[in-house]
């Protein structure tokens, strides 16, 4: 199921955040579909588009309130920037390109197996696991091998 803005409104609600403005236009900006894994910076040149006035500060301030009422979600790669997406049911991970840091979400998960051995053989219960597949695009690739003719 894709989110909609109603459905993160009622979940600003529940958990009691007020809506913003600024706080609706970052969040719209997550459901676009091609809007996957996004820096801060990418984030507030995104809303410059709408809002002149959007403060980079605000920005963080509601990335890390979103955050932490478990709305959007921080993964940080392997280049130190910090990423944020939305939290959904969809459970995903990512291959991330080396060379232009493109990201491609990948839909099987590997750890249901290695999850349900832990389940059985420890007394240790996982609630949540993330997996990133570095390597190089095969457009990256493509053009590497072009250089070398």
């Amino acid at each position: 199921m894709n989110m909609t803005w109603e459905d993160l409104k009622n979940q600003l609600k529940k958990k009691c955040i007020k809506v913003t403005r600024q706080r609706e236009q970052l969040l719209r900006l997550f459901l676009s579909p091609e809007q996957h894994l996004l820096t801060a910076a990418q984030i507030h040149q995104a809303l410059q588009l709408t809002d002149q006035n959007m403060n980079p500060s605000t920005i963080y301030r509601n990335l890390e309130t979103l955050d932490e009422a478990g709305i959007i979600r921080q993964i940080s790669l392997n280049d130190g920037l910090a990423r944020y997406e939305l939290v959904t049911d969809h459970h995903h991970h990512h291959l991330i390109c080396l060379q232009c840091n493109r990201m491609q979400v990948v839909d099987v998960c590997p750890f249901e197996e290695i999850n349900r051995f832990v389940k059985q053989h420890t007394n240790f219960l996982p609630v949540e696991h993330r997996f990133e597949i570095y390597g190089y695009c095969s457009e990256c690739r493509q053009n590497e091998e072009e250089g070398k003719k």
